[in-house]
């Protein structure tokens, strides 16, 4: 799917930065594989408590990470960045989390729902045609 999306899209399609959701555990090997599939950063919020605390009272939430020693030397380093409130909202915007709970409206879902409908039956179709 990424390489459709940049074959057709060019490099305005090219993400530049990965989100890695609820990880338990950071490798060098997959911040080594967004590097070399073009990301700049990466940022994540899990991470053990304890390093997360000195990272904060450091002021060292970002860094820039050496991800590959053996690669050329664009796709050796990773900006990472550990997101302050896990992956939450930021609490200087005032989103409470019955707020962020309601951010998505049901006619959003709606949209989104029937969006992928259409989307499933037209692919359908297209296979249809090829068979």
């Amino acid at each position: 799917g990424f390489r459709f999306i940049k074959d057709e899209l060019r490099t305005c399609s090219q993400p530049a930065v990965a989100w890695q959701l609820d990880l338990f555990g950071h490798g060098r090997e997959i911040n080594s594989l967004f590097a070399h599939m073009g990301y700049d950063a990466i940022l994540f919020g899990r991470l053990d408590y304890q390093e997360k605390e000195q990272r904060t009272n450091e002021k060292t939430l970002q860094m820039v990470w050496k991800v590959d020693e053996n690669a050329p030397e664009s796709k050796q380093w990773l900006f990472t960045g550990i997101l302050p409130n896990l992956y939450h909202p930021p609490e200087t915007l005032g989103l409470k989390s019955d707020v962020v709970g309601s951010l998505l409206r049901p006619s959003d879902v709606e949209t989104m729902q029937e969006s992928a409908s259409i989307y499933s039956r037209r692919l359908l179709e297209e296979l249809e045609k090829q068979v």
